[in-house]
């Protein structure tokens, strides 16, 4: 397998982004089904139960961002290694890089425990969801181990340019994780009905499959880990290098579920079946980015090796290639919403005012979905070439300077269209931004690369 890789700095643009992004999309496929699964069968067992996972989706998001932003970090720190064909040192960074999630993985259970009231009370949960939500996070809190290692591991692959074993490894786990769903959910022969701890258990259990054959893939496959603990000063450098990319991206990547809280707090106000249907579409808009998560996890890599490789031209060249799928992608999935929105909803609840809200949300929102995507795929190539912190401005911008102010004062004048219309005009500008700033960025790196190759032509001249 290792031979039929294209290379990232060499190979024709639009089939290496192709051959590659394919595989990634089946696992973060799988990843949204089982998303979407939850959503449908907690659906039919109420709206309360529909409701908690809906308040439970911020807290996810957090843990999960974090863990994005480590897997992003090691990803970026390793691809530029391998661009610039320095393969060696790889090896000696994996094992610190997970001490560093272990350590984090150790933090995040123990808060999360001690946080599940006071945090879901605060996002606007009343004294009847609690319960739920309590019963849902305590078994996914345990679960976090299974779900931070894979992350971390599967960038750590993805760096070397296989993303087909990272991408079986997701769609595996997500099948388990989709089957045992209704099981475990409704009960079956001897197992019982298990409602909202049912889903949480489907998930800890398919993850932690995941993570078995993720660590098969780093030790026994792509050597990538070894089995020798580096000595503790040798672990912080690593972590300092990781971090430097990582938490930047991770900050970037929190702002979501942070904003996505507040916002979930805001439409509280407005009843549990608001905040139900904001858990619907916030899932149907994962379906719907799927294509767009899948290339730009592979943006980040090719970005890292071409700019380590010294070739923006070709990099500019991938990233215009990226947007213009965005754009695509973008106008089809608007079209379906304008046309179908209700009829999809409709397929997770029988509950008629949520289909409403939720049908409403996307016949305003899908119309920005084309800029969303161009600023999701160009945060994977700011990550990719070592900006994070630009990233990260963006992110803050669109979501905490624009979207969560504009949804507080417009929801007071317009309801739930006012935060709707904030979305839109949120995504709209973000995309926008990101655009010119990528374009800034590289114009600037071939500048100076002409200017390098200019002294060094003219001194071997003279």
């Amino acid at each position: 397998m290792k031979k039929e890789r294209p290379s990232l700095t060499e190979s024709p643009i639009i089939p290496t982004l192709a051959k590659l992004t394919w595989p990634m999309i089946f696992g973060m496929l799988g990843s949204v089904l089982y998303n979407l699964a939850d959503t449908y069968f907690l659906g039919q067992v109420g709206v309360a139960e529909l409701a908690a996972i809906g308040f439970t989706f911020p807290a996810i998001m957090f843990v999960s961002s974090v863990a994005a932003g480590v897997g992003i970090g090691t990803a970026s720190l390793f691809s530029r290694v391998l661009g610039s064909r320095d393969r060696s040192i790889v090896q000696q960074y994996s094992v610190s890089v997970f001490v560093l999630a272990l350590l984090i993985i150790i933090l995040f259970i123990g808060i999360g425990l001690l946080t599940i009231d006071p945090l879901f009370r605060f996002l606007g949960a009343g004294p009847e969801l609690v319960p739920l939500i309590s019963q849902y996070m305590v078994i996914w809190y345990w679960a976090v181990f299974w779900v931070i290692i894979p992350m971390v591991g599967n960038n750590m692959i993805r760096a070397t340019g296989n993303t087909f074993e990272p991408g079986m490894i997701m769609v595996f786990g997500n099948v388990v994780n989709i089957l045992l769903d209704p099981i475990l959910i409704f009960g079956w022969g001897p197992v019982p009905a298990m409602g909202i701890q049912g889903a949480a258990l489907a998930t800890a259990v398919s993850m932690a499959l995941t993570c078995v054959l993720s660590l098969y893939v780093l030790i026994k496959k792509e050597k990538l880990l070894v089995l020798v603990l580096p000595a503790f000063r040798e672990m912080v450098v690593v972590w300092k290098q990781v971090l430097g990319v990582g938490l930047p991206a991770a900050m970037t990547i929190l702002i979501t579920p942070i904003s996505i809280g507040l916002i979930t707090r805001i439409l509280a106000g407005f009843g549990h079946e608001a905040v139900a249907a904001f858990g619907v579409v916030s899932r149907l808009e994962m379906f719907a980015f799927t294509l767009i998560y899948a290339l730009g996890s592979v943006l980040t890599v090719f970005a890292g090796q071409n700019w380590g490789a010294g070739k923006p031209e070709r990099l500019q060249k991938g990233i215009l290639v990226g947007f213009l799928f965005s754009l695509v992608m973008g106008m089809g999935f608007c079209i379906i919403s304008q046309l179908f929105s209700t009829e999809i909803v409709s397929l997770f609840t029988e509950s008629k005012s949520i289909t409403e809200i939720a049908s409403a949300y996307l016949v305003i929102v899908s119309f920005s979905y084309g800029f969303l995507g161009i600023l999701m795929l160009g945060t994977s190539v700011l990550n990719g070439i070592n900006r994070p912190m630009i990233s990260f401005s963006i992110s803050m911008f669109r979501m905490l300077i624009l979207y969560v102010p504009l949804a507080w004062v417009l929801s007071v004048s317009y309801g739930l269209t006012g935060i709707f219309w904030s979305a839109f005009i949120a995504n709209m500008l973000g995309g926008i931004i990101t655009w010119f700033w990528l374009k800034k960025l590289i114009s600037e790196k071939i500048r100076q690369l002409s200017v390098v190759t200019t002294s060094s032509a003219s001194r071997t001249l003279s």
